[in-house]
């Protein structure tokens, strides 16, 4: 999975992504340190196919998205 945000969001920020199932149950922590592309890959091959919940730290800003896995 690729992730990308416009370059100004992200530069110099230090962005950790966690991956929980449905239920709130952690399954992975990806830190990437600072991110100075703009863009992030996130490993699934060890995800089985279904929905997950993406938390994005940057800084002290924290997003949440929905990851579909086929």
């Amino acid at each position: 999975l690729l992730a990308s945000s416009a370059a100004s969001d992200v530069y110099k920020e230090e962005v950790l992504v966690r991956v929980y199932d449905l239920n709130g149950k952690l399954l992975t922590v990806h830190n990437y340190g600072h991110c100075d592309s703009g863009t992030l890959a996130l490993p699934v091959a060890g995800l089985q196919p279904g929905n997950y919940l993406l938390q994005i730290v940057r800084d002290q800003q924290v997003d949440t998205a929905k990851l579909i896995v086929k």
